[in-house]
């Protein structure tokens, strides 16, 4: 079966080089991190923590299982209200730059009325530039910057 499969690569090549996210990515707030860790929506990415969620056979079904991705990083000057913070790739905080798709789920009046089944549209594309590892004082606060979220 696929998850026997998907254990095989993943015991061959190291827990290490593997995360899963849950597939509802289920939130309970709309702040900073949309309160997944109190949900259980947060990506899955420690070795052992990995290791316990293949050995849950209830739990396993909700996560897609993805390797690891090593982003570019780059130099940036990053402004962020009041201060400004240089991030260089020979140092200890290199950049990264991301750029995501978001989506919105239209109710059937706004699609039509009557029974019209819920569509999800493209509602627009964000981009941001933040610090590459997630230890920088900025990595959580930084949001995505939208380039374009109003669609006819």
């Amino acid at each position: 079966n696929s998850y026997e499969a998907a254990r095989a690569v993943v015991e061959a090549e190291g827990f290490d080089g593997f995360v899963a996210k849950n597939v509802l990515r289920p939130r309970t707030g709309s702040g900073v991190t949309q309160d997944r860790l109190a949900s259980g929506g947060m990506i899955v990415s420690d070795p052992a923590a990995l290791r316990g969620l293949l050995d849950d056979e209830q739990r396993r079904g909700c996560y897609v299982l993805y390797r690891k991705v090593s982003p570019m990083t780059h130099d940036a000057t990053v402004v962020h209200e009041s201060g400004e913070y240089r991030l260089e790739r020979e140092h200890e905080h290199p950049a990264m730059s991301e750029l995501a798709t978001f989506g919105a789920y239209l109710s059937a009046s706004q699609c039509g009325g009557g029974d019209a089944p819920l569509v999800n549209r493209l509602a627009g594309m964000g981009a941001r530039t933040r610090p590459a590892r997630p230890d920088h004082p900025l990595s959580k606060g930084l949001g995505y910057g939208a380039i374009s979220c109003v669609q006819r």
